[in-house]
């Protein structure tokens, strides 16, 4: 059985070749201080680095309520910030500038693209 990262907005995400990079000690001592967000988990398959985020639900701008468009906007940009600093933080730990945190068995390419997901609980 595969080894997995559990109950990520009621979901639970196969855990091969990913750093857990909300858990890891570099987003734990800069997140608080300087107000970092990260994404819960980035996950390496062939030469595509997965930046992912989960949620349980996401604000739909087409619903009649008056304020779900700023809900939505407002959820866009705060998903957008979490990839964003996930990435510096990942790039950060590549370059040297932050200790490397990478569990032993994360293997990273050599060249890669890049691909941010949002995962949705659909239940």
């Amino acid at each position: 059985m595969s080894k997995t990262i559990p109950d990520q907005s009621g979901m639970d995400f196969i855990a091969e070749n990913s750093f857990y990079i909300e858990e890891s000690d570099a987003y734990k001592k800069h997140h608080k201080v300087n107000g970092i967000r990260s994404v819960e988990f980035i996950r390496v398959k062939g030469n595509t680095i997965y930046f992912i985020e989960a949620k349980p639900s996401f604000p739909n701008p087409n619903n009649p309520y008056e304020d779900n468009k700023k809900k939505f906007d407002d959820a866009v940009c705060e998903i957008c910030e979490k990839f964003i600093h996930s990435l510096n933080l990942y790039s950060s730990i590549e370059v040297g500038v932050t200790e490397v945190c990478y569990p032993t068995d994360f293997v990273r390419p050599k060249k890669a693209s890049l691909t941010f997901l949002l995962v949705m609980n659909n239940s």
